[in-house]
């Protein structure tokens, strides 16, 4: 995705980065973010990472739509701008 919305901004090399649950609580702690939610949303995004939210939707899919990614990118790319 990183890729699609990067080259509809002009941007082709943009890259996802990830970074260590460890680092990221530390990183919103230090602006501001209680601990505690700092926490739960470093837990949330391992939920996401390692497929654990997933598991419902897997089992009951729901019907998609007919927007393709780069044709959602090129409306992402008019709003960028």
């Amino acid at each position: 995705m990183a890729a699609v919305l990067g080259t509809a901004i002009g941007k082709p090399d943009l890259q996802w980065l990830s970074f260590g649950d460890g680092q990221v609580k530390t990183t919103m702690e230090s602006h501001g973010v209680a601990p505690l939610m700092a926490g739960l949303l470093v837990e949330l995004n391992a939920a996401i990472r390692t497929g654990l939210i997933r598991e419902d939707y897997d089992r009951h899919p729901p019907a998609m739509g007919k927007v393709k990614a780069e044709e959602f990118a090129q409306e992402f790319a008019s709003a960028f701008k």
